[in-house]
């Protein structure tokens, strides 16, 4: 009985520090701000709470901190739909049904604001499976919102392609939309997003082009993750718009699409890196037989016709040379002002270097990197 009455006592005076913390918190001059001031201040929390390059992405919380400061502060947060619109939820799948809850009730604070979204996962392994074990009440609360997507950037396990499905046709504010799989490329045709008026931005990654549509002839800007020559020359030709566009982890042609000259005449920025020196030393291992045809980032210059290219980055190996393509695709390319160059990987000398700026008087800036 002693034990209970000192936790009554506790209780009490928890209660009494609160209300006095409550009267202080109303005489601190940041309490005094107008409510307006304090939501740009919030804003701004959220704008700087997102380290840039974190890997793994770091989950949005900030809203959470604020609103355990105090109720005031609570209140303001709970009913300021900007601090909501933007999130990154990250998702592993023992969690995975309270954060479909915390997910929906998110979401509901979002008003009617256009949508920026991050959904990655914690155990990617667990998700690369194609099983009715996999969660899937994330994506069928995400689909109910596709109408308000704006900017939206999904680890995408197979699973979900049968909610995703739903999507199609209802992306009337979709700008920018970013798709990798948790782990092995994905063989499922996916022609959901084929429907996206605004979409002028896509970023996938680990997706055969033949299994994929989208709307290739308003695209703007293109990130594709270890596509073959093939498939990199097939998306030139697809994309006339394009002004930005990067091939990672460049692989050797797959002959599924024509492997023909391509010329661009909108392309301004080009990247091509190819797949690290390490990791496919050690694929050489499994395979006990050497990868042919090294010099990929060479051979796929020496294809294109880009008059209005100005900065072009390229990654080899260091036993490479890619400068001749360079300076022949400048060369071939009518009206051609490449102004930044980039190669990484070989390391050139400066005479070299000073040579290949004399050659393409354009080049006002030439990074070698190791």
């Amino acid at each position: 009985m002693e034990l209970e009455d000192l936790e009554n006592i506790i209780g009490r005076m928890a209660l009494f520090r609160a209300r006095l913390a409550g009267t202080r918190n109303q005489h601190i001059l940041l309490s005094r701000l107008p409510t307006e001031v304090m939501a740009e201040i919030f804003h701004f929390c959220l704008a700087t709470s997102l380290p840039i390059g974190t890997a793994p992405p770091v989950a949005t919380t900030i809203p959470f901190v604020l609103g355990a400061v105090c109720r005031s502060w609570r209140n303001l947060a709970w009913g300021l739909p900007q601090l909501w619109d933007t999130f990154h939820c990250r998702l592993s799948m023992k969690k995975a049904p309270i954060q479909a809850i915390l997910l929906k009730e998110w979401l509901s604070r979002t008003n009617n604001h256009l949508l920026s979204i991050v959904i990655s996962m914690q155990d990617g392994d667990k998700w690369d499976v194609d099983s009715p074990a996999i969660p899937t009440d994330c994506m069928e609360i995400l689909v109910k919102y596709c109408r308000r997507w704006q900017h939206i950037s999904l680890t995408l396990p197979q699973a979900w392609h049968g909610q995703l499905s739903r999507v199609f046709g209802n992306l009337p504010n979709l700008q920018s939309l970013a798709l990798c799989p948790p782990g092995r490329c994905v063989f499922e045709m996916m022609d959901m997003f084929s429907e996206a008026p605004a979409l002028t931005e896509l970023n996938l990654g680990y997706y055969y082009l033949r299994n994929v549509v989208f709307p290739w002839k308003q695209l703007v800007s293109i990130t594709l993750a270890s596509p073959s020559i093939d498939e990199a020359l097939e998306i030139l030709r697809r994309c006339p718009l394009l002004h930005s566009c990067h091939f990672l982890n460049l692989a050797p042609p797959e002959d599924y699409f024509d492997v023909v000259p391509v010329t661009h005449t909108t392309l301004r920025d080009l990247t091509v890196i190819i797949r690290d020196a390490e990791e496919e030393e050690e694929e050489e291992e499994e395979l006990d037989e050497p990868i042919e045809d090294k010099a990929l980032v060479q051979v796929l210059l020496e294809y294109l016709t880009l008059p209005a290219l100005r900065s072009l980055s390229v990654s080899t190996y260091p036993t490479e040379d890619p400068i001749p393509a360079i300076e022949s695709l400048v060369e071939r390319s009518p009206g051609c002002q490449l102004e930044k160059v980039v190669v990484s990987g070989p390391h050139f000398f400066e005479d070299y270097m000073i040579e290949f700026l004399k050659n393409c008087r354009s080049v006002r800036e030439f990074n070698n990197r190791k």
